[in-house]
């Protein structure tokens, strides 16, 4: 085994006591792990192994637990951690749930989430609490969403997605939903309530929209978007088939086959126009 000076023993105590990791001091001294760990047990530095719990004392745990002793309270008695009692007793039938400790939380910050309409998991992942501390914290302070205001006319959702078109000023997206709910929340609520719905709406009311749904196509031999791309939503206006289809071409991977993005329209279920004008569009391979 490789040996450490006394010095070398001073700095690994301190650097040991800091956290550092064995291997991490392995690098620093130039031994094995093995040898620090020996050097550790001697030292004092271990962790006091957890005492072994018998067969006797499952029924003492179980009992405890049924008078009304914590988790936490039975685990510091055996000298082990909170978890392997809580597994101990629903090996034995006991239900044992374990919440979180949750933050406190100030009310008026969730109040200012919750009024813009912030999604849930946003304000979770803002605030760095679960999504069950949130949901906890939000039942204490009384704090609700709006009710969602759905617009149920195919006439006006009609005229409201034009006006949509209109805005953004440009012919086609592939990130529709994003920009939507920019632009005009109200039909975006709408989108998230009637979900397939709405896009059925559309298609029968507005003749000059037109929305397909792409998704990523992989096979053994057949491979064109990349998966990132997978389920977007591409709407245009008509007449605008072939920016449509140049702007596919910029995404498909390289070196793409013009007719095998040809037919990976086809499997999308693309509309005939698009699909009849893209040689004419991108000229042939």
């Amino acid at each position: 085994m490789g040996r450490l000076s006394d010095e070398q023993i001073k700095r690994f105590i301190e650097l040991r006591k800091k956290g550092y990791t064995y291997s991490e001091l392995a690098k620093e001294f130039k031994v094995s792990i093995r040898t620090l760990i020996t050097y550790a047990k001697v030292l004092g530095l271990t962790k006091p192994r957890r005492c072994r719990i018998r067969s006797e004392d499952l029924l003492k745990i179980k009992e405890l637990r049924e008078s009304g002793l914590k988790l936490s309270e039975i685990a510091e008695i055996y000298n082990v951690s909170r978890d392997y009692i809580a597994s101990l007793l629903s090996a034995m039938g006991v239900k044992v749930v374990i919440k979180p400790k949750c933050p406190e939380i100030p009310k008026e910050v969730i109040e200012k989430y919750v009024s813009a309409g912030v999604p849930k998991h946003v304000i979770a992942s803002e605030l760095n609490v679960s999504i069950y501390c949130l949901n906890k914290l939000m039942k204490k302070y009384g704090v609700r969403y709006k009710r969602r205001e759905v617009i149920k006319d195919p006439l006006i959702i009609s005229e409201r997605i034009l006006n949509f078109f209109r805005k953004v000023g440009r012919n086609y997206s592939l990130d529709f939903i994003n920009e939507l709910r920019t632009v005009d929340p109200e039909i975006y609520n709408t989108f998230k309530v009637l979900r397939n719905t709405f896009f059925e709406l559309i298609t029968y009311n507005i003749k000059s929209l037109r929305i397909f749904k792409i998704s990523y196509v992989a096979t053994a031999s057949f491979s064109v978007l990349p998966k990132r791309m997978r389920l977007k939503y591409v709407t245009y206006l008509e007449g605008s088939e072939c920016d449509v289809i140049k702007g596919l071409m910029e995404l498909v991977k390289p070196g793409t086959p013009k007719s095998i993005v040809k037919r990976f329209l086809s499997i999308n279920n693309a509309p005939e126009e698009l699909i009849n004008k893209f040689y004419l569009c991108v000229g042939d391979d």
